[in-house]
């Protein structure tokens, strides 16, 4: 079940109820200071924060919303339905993935940056670089796509 919130700040909260347990989903909240913030934001720091939101999506299990900030090209060749999204993302990302942004480089209105992915905090805890593409849209919205194994 899921459970939509719209106070009167003009914030969207959504709750997911998954087997009686209670999800906050802190990416969907999009408020005038979050906004305000993101704006105000160097563009290496809205590319990274929208790969953040894009990671939680994945930790979270949400693969609509994370297909939806696909690129369309990139859905079209690489993952045309959320099935096959949904799939690639369970066999090349780990269960949980903890991120760092190594760089962050621009090209037009385009960013490319790799991003460290770790499977957990401690030292032996798998990890891989991904490289992402990032295209920054109005109102704190963003297309990405990413390097496919």
């Amino acid at each position: 079940m899921i459970v939509t919130i719209l106070h009167y700040y003009s914030s969207i909260i959504t709750i997911i109820v998954k087997n009686d347990n209670i999800l906050y989903v802190n990416y969907t909240i999009k408020t005038e200071e979050f906004i305000t913030t993101y704006n105000k934001a160097s563009d290496a720091k809205k590319v990274a924060t929208d790969i953040e939101i894009f990671i939680k999506m994945i930790n979270n299990k949400d693969y609509k919303n994370a297909y939806e900030c696909l690129s369309s090209e990139f859905k079209q060749n690489y993952f045309k339905t959320i099935d096959e999204f949904k799939n690639y993302v369970q066999k090349n990302f780990y269960d949980t993935n903890y991120i760092t942004i190594k760089n962050v480089q621009t090209k037009s209105n385009v960013y490319t940056c790799t991003a460290n992915i770790k499977s957990g905090v401690g030292v032996a805890a798998d990890d891989m670089d991904k490289n992402f593409i990032i295209k920054l849209n109005p109102n704190a919205e963003f297309e990405l796509s990413f390097e496919v194994e």
